[in-house]
């Protein structure tokens, strides 16, 4: 079980891109042996599960995303 960069006991890094986590999730299920997955993700988490989803289909055996919606979140929505 890992946290994405910057959060609990994972390292540190300046980049905070969905494709650089996403690279890091491919590092440690490699160094482990893992060759699929159940992928689960909440809030940024679930941004990430979407995108190793999306860029490694074939290493993700189920999805699961909490607490966010595969939306753009720029700030420019209107909440109606």
């Amino acid at each position: 079980l890992g946290d994405l960069r910057n959060h609990g006991h994972s390292p540190h890094a300046h980049s905070m891109r969905y494709v650089h986590m996403v690279s890091d999730l491919v590092r440690f299920l490699d160094a482990h042996h893992i060759e699929r997955a159940v992928v689960l993700g909440h809030s940024m988490g679930g941004k990430v599960a979407m995108t190793f989803a999306l860029l490694h289909p074939d290493r993700v055996a189920d999805l699961i995303v909490a607490d966010i919606d595969p939306i753009d979140y720029t700030g420019n929505e209107r909440w109606t």
